[in-house]
């Protein structure tokens, strides 16, 4: 059986984040400047990070009109856990999430540019994603992602009116 989303698990992730504002501000941080692979590893396994439970725990992470612009020679959210987190207004370029989990995640008029997605996960996460920003077509993005297979439950297309496409 798969699993239930559970408001109790959302709060707890997301509410970690206020206690321990210097913590994601300086996670915060080390995105802004690249990431790369096990970019939290060193700070975790020196106590370094308050509530987060292993070194790739940004689970309830928020983050709102960034742009973050990275190299595109790295890894940078490899097997990074963004369950429960929810993304505003915020823009990606060459940025790769392998293995990265968005279980339960809310993307809102977030924009991945020349983005790698290797085996994410994106299990009951919901995307609204702005179709003027899109260069293709919904089936095409459909298909080029394979979100069919992610375990999407809502994906919204805004324009003048905003389509639901169940999956």
């Amino acid at each position: 059986m798969l699993p239930a989303f559970d408001a109790n698990e959302r709060s707890r992730q997301r509410t970690r984040w206020n206690e321990a504002e210097d913590v994601k501000n300086k996670i915060l941080a080390r995105i802004r400047a690249g990431a790369g692979e096990d970019f939290l590893q060193w700070e975790f396994e020196n106590g370094n990070l308050g509530p987060i439970e292993d070194q790739w725990d940004l689970a309830g992470f928020d983050l709102f009109s960034e742009e973050l612009v990275f190299s595109g020679n790295d890894d940078n959210f490899e097997n990074i856990d963004f369950s429960y987190s929810e993304f505003w207004h915020t823009k990606f370029s060459n940025a790769t999430f392998s293995q990265a989990r968005f279980t339960f995640a809310r993307l809102y008029n977030v924009q991945f540019h020349n983005c790698l997605f290797s085996f994410a996960h994106f299990y009951g996460a919901k995307l609204e994603v702005p179709f003027r920003k899109l260069r293709l077509h919904p089936r095409e993005w459909l298909f080029q992602l394979r979100l069919h297979q992610l375990g999407i439950y809502e994906l919204l297309f805004q324009q003048e009116q905003v389509q639901r496409l169940q999956i």
